[in-house]
Formats: C-alpha cells, structure tokens, sequence
C-alpha cells in the first residue's frame, strides 16, 4: 500500500497515517487502526482543519467500537464544530445525541430531543444520499419537534441552498443566527444566500453587521469576496480574499474561489496551484478537481482536461458522478458527442437521479443542430425534466428561453422568462432577455424600460451594463452606450471586454486616436483574443497609419491563422 510506504520512509508523515485509518476504516478493519488514529489525535498541531476533523471522526468511530460511549461523543462534538456541514460527521453527531438523550429518562424535554436527533439522523442520510426534498421534509420535522433548536434551521437552510432556493434559505439562516445569537459562521451562511439570490442592497447591510460580529474575519472576507465575484467585480473579489487568504486557518472553499476568479482572469498559470491547496485540504472537491481540468484546457486542449479528470477518477474505489458528468461537459465542448452520451450513460447507471444528467443530455442535443431535425425538441424536452427536478434554477428556463426564441416562438419564450421571474426576479441577464424578446416584436418602449429594470437589479455587475451598452448601440443611443461602458471600466479597470467596446465605439464615431489607446489596452489585458487586432487594424487605417495597421493584422494572423476575413482587412490597408 503506498500510503504505508510513505510512513515507512517518514514517521512523521501524517497525513499518509491518516490516509492508512481511512482506508482501514472503508475495509471495516477499524481496530487495525487505532494506533495511528491516537497518534493523529494526540498532535493535532500536526493537521489541517479539515483533517482533524476527519481523525476526530475516525477516533469516534472505534471508541464506539470499544463501547467507550463517552469519549466517541466527545470526539464526534470535535469533528461537527470543525466541520459544520459535513454530512458524515453530523450523523454520526445525531445518531449518538439521540442514544444519549433516551439514557436520561423518560420527560418529556428528552423525548423530544430524542424525536429531534433521530430526524436530524434521517435528514442526514437522505442529504448524503442527495435524496434533497427527503431530507427537507426529515430537517422540518426536526425543527417541529424542538423549535428551540439552531441545527435544524440551519440545515433546512443547507437544503434550500443547495436546491437553488435562496430566498428561501435566507430566511431560514436569518432565523437560526437569531437564535445563536448571531453566530459569525451562521451569520455568514445567511449573508451567502443573499449574495447567491443576488440581493445586493440586503447582502451589504449583511456584510457590514457581520464584520462587526466577534471572530468574524474569515466569514467576512470571503462573503465579501464572493459579493464582489458574482457581479464579476474580479479585481476587488481578489482583494479580499487575499486577506481571507493570509489567515492562519483557511478553508479549502477560500482557495477555490480565489482561483475562480484567477481562471475568469485567464491567469491558467497561477490558479492551478491554489486548486491543487484546496485539493490538499479536501481532496474529493469536484469544483476543485474540474476547475484545475479547465485550466489545462485553456492552456493546452480539451484532451488534457479530459485525461486529468479521468487520471483522478483512476484515484477512486469508484467512478464519480459528477467527474462523468464534467467529463462530458469537455466532450461536447470537442464534438466529441457519442462519447459524452457514453458517460452520461454510465453516470445514469450509477445515480439515476443525479440532477444534472438531463442538462448535459440537452446540451448534446443543441450541439447536434442542423444534423438532427429533432434535436431542438429534444433539447427542450431535457431542459424541461432538467427544471423539474430543479425547480429553483433559473438556468433550465433560460435555456428554453433561447431555444424558443431561435424557433420564433415568442410568447412561449415569454412564458419562460415568467418562470425565471417567479423563482429568481433579479436573475442577472432575465431583463435584458425580456429587452431583446420585446425588440424583436417591435415594442421599443417596453425593451428600453427592461433595460433599466436589469442595470437597477444588478448595478454592481459590469456584465450587465456592457450587454446593456451593447444594445444600446444597435439602437444608436451612442451617449448612454458610452455611460455605461464607463461605468463598467470602473467596476472592473481591467477588463478587456470594456476597453473593446468603448474602442468600438469611439471607432464608430471615427475617433480614430481613442479608439487605438483602447484596442491597445483590451490586447494588453487579454492578450490571446486575435478580435482586438482585428479592430487595431480598421483604427490604424483611419489614422492612415499603415504601418501600425499592417503590424495589428500580422498579429490578427498570428492568432487567428484562419481567419475569413483577412483579405477584406489587407484591402483596407491598401
């Protein structure tokens, strides 16, 4: 085993002898372990959070084994205060809190803290299991047997997020911080759904009470990270957290989203080694896993993604789901489409109900257009079994949006962005849908009026107010394209898709000088897109500066060797 030879090379390698329990412990050969298991525990300097945590279970799990009742607790009540959300952990905490209580007697407070335990164990098990309405439906009887009690509120809460729902997991957090007395990790899971819901006036009033709450700093960077990063605010996301970063104890979620927004950035060279951490501290992360596969595909192809993920899946007792299923994301992406199904065929085989199944299998349906007659239909069709079995994503309506668009079909699509509106009204990308729903049925006023609706919803987002820009200039209102497009340079300084726009713009107004100091910016921030030395040649040849233009089509060359339109840009120039 090498987990052994690793020890055997060096006695002080403990995540190798933590490695060895675990393993140890799937094989139920629990009691072969117990040496390392009261070695790891008696150095917990030694450890991560994340495996103490797990030693702490391990060490539980053989005390019970040993009938030592006592200590298992005990160790279990370690693990659940490192790891608040770790399904094993809060099973093994539920089932041993409901043996406890039916030890004191029969009153009537016990027994009801046995019924609330034993749901809160039956809750658990189906979450696990990913049975999620299951679960809620356990989580809720939990909280009707003790309303006194914080853990059910917290993990109908888990529940609802996990589902998408996240008005309705606010307000479930809101009430078990109230309840903890405001507990910075309560506290910043309530602050989490309002960024996720995209409640940005609610998410910033959150974000300053819970800075003010005691031993909050690491809740509070990275809430104020994810703030910044989901209206792709990047630059300050990465501001805090590289302060949530620079703690002394860092979740494996910190790194992840720290490299997210390098891999938005298109810095491949640096995110992987901040997945690569938060696989240190977690090693099955998938978002870890499949966001280091996305950077080997935009530095080297599609094929290194794919082999790395199926590389890690070798690493396992058993295929993952989840692997299979962004295994066959890539696939599609290379056309790659029988494959793909193949996966998704096994994942289906494996977990039948695994939600995303249905959405990758439209996906493949869209990428077969022009080939299969019906393939639009059935898109529509999986994108529909897709939302049933997740109501409360807005993605599976806006897909069908567009599909029903592309057919002409516009009070159907109508009625999909209806849905959008009813589980997420300010969804980022829902007004300026019903914008350009409505422009294509000639209704300007009602277009423009959604187009405020959608800058008043998510202000902070520079995506938005460069897609609002955008049509704006189709509809020749130049002033305000341009407000918006300034609005969004300062939301994000570095973004090269700004600088493009405006550079586009001021191209259309034939300020020919402007518009080179742009495209120059946009290369510089981006430096891999061949569009911006496309545009550098048509500013170059305003200024008559062919010199500068042929070197911009050169290098449009260099990067888009095949480009269709190269000859109409050498015309330009002479």
């Amino acid at each position: 085993m090498e987990y052994r030879k690793a020890v055997k090379l060096d006695s002080d390698h403990t995540k190798s002898k933590l490695r060895i329990a675990a393993v140890l412990n799937s094989l139920g050969k629990l009691k072969d372990a117990a040496p390392l298991i009261n070695e790891l525990t008696r150095h917990p300097e030694q450890l991560s959070q994340v495996d103490l945590a797990q030693a702490f279970y391990l060490s539980c799990r053989n005390n019970q084994l040993m009938k030592n009742w006592a200590a298992a607790l005990t160790d279990i009540r370690v693990s659940v205060g490192i790891d608040k959300s770790n399904p094993d952990y809060l099973l093994e905490y539920y089932a041993m809190r409901a043996k406890a209580e039916g030890l004191k007697g029969e009153d009537k407070a016990a027994q009801a803290k046995i019924k609330m335990f034993t749901f809160m164990r039956e809750g658990e098990n189906n979450f696990r299991a990913g049975n999620y309405r299951e679960s809620l439906d356990d989580f809720l009887r939990a909280r009707q047997s003790d309303f006194t009690a914080v853990a059910p509120l917290l993990r109908i809460g888990d529940v609802f997020f996990k589902l998408g729902d996240y008005s309705n997991a606010a307000i479930n957090y809101k009430k078990a911080s109230d309840l903890s007395k405001k507990d910075p990790s309560v506290f910043a899971k309530y602050t989490e759904a309002l960024i996720q819901g995209y409640e940005w006036e609610a998410a910033k009033g959150a974000l300053n009470d819970l800075k003010g709450l005691a031993n909050s700093g690491k809740y509070f960077f990275k809430c104020a990270g994810d703030f910044y990063a989901k209206q792709k605010q990047l630059t300050q996301a990465q501001v805090f957290y590289k302060q949530a970063l620079s703690l002394d104890s860092v979740d494996a979620e910190v790194y992840i989203a720290y490299a997210n927004v390098l891999l938005d950035q298109k810095k491949c060279d640096e995110a992987p080694f901040f997945y690569a951490i938060a696989l240190r501290l977690d090693p099955n992360n998938r978002d870890a896993t499949v966001g280091t596969a996305k950077c080997y595909v935009q530095q080297d192809s599609i094929d290194r993604g794919i082999s790395y993920l199926q590389d890690e899946m070798q690493k396992m007792s058993s295929p993952s789901v989840p692997l299979l299923c962004s295994i066959a994301e890539f696939q599609i992406q290379k056309g790659s489409l029988d494959q793909a199904n193949q996966n998704l065929d096994q994942a289906e085989s494996i977990q039948p109900d695994f939600v995303e199944i249905p959405k990758i299998r439209a996906e493949i349906y869209l990428a077969k257009q022009g080939k299969d007659k019906k393939a639009l239909q059935k898109a529509l069709d999986y994108f529909e079994i897709y939302s049933e079995k997740n109501p409360s994503d807005p993605s599976g309506y806006m897909e069908r949006y567009k599909i029903l668009l592309s057919k002409k079909q516009y009070e159907s699509a109508l009625q999909e962005l209806d849905k959008v509106i009813m589980v997420s009204p300010k969804f980022p990308g829902l007004r300026m849908a019903k914008a350009e729903l409505y422009l294509l049925q000639g209704n300007r006023s009602a277009a423009i009026l959604e187009l405020e609706s959608e800058v008043k919803n998510n202000p902070g987002n520079p995506k938005t107010r460069l897609s609002f820009a955008k049509l704006l200039l189709d509809s020749n209102d130049i002033p305000q394209a341009i407000r918006q497009v300034e609005e969004a340079m300062k939301l994000d300084p570095q973004s090269a898709e700004a600088k493009h726009q405006l550079g586009i713009i001021y191209l259309v107004q034939r300020n020919y000088v402007a518009a080179v100091a742009l495209f120059q910016g946009a290369a510089q921030s981006d430096p891999g897109n061949p569009e911006y030395y496309k545009e550098l040649v048509r500013a170059y040849v305003g200024l008559s500066d062919n010199d500068g233009a042929t070197r911009a089509l050169q290098k449009y060359q260099e990067l888009s060797p095949n480009a269709p339109d190269v000859k109409e840009l050498q015309k330009l120039i002479q």
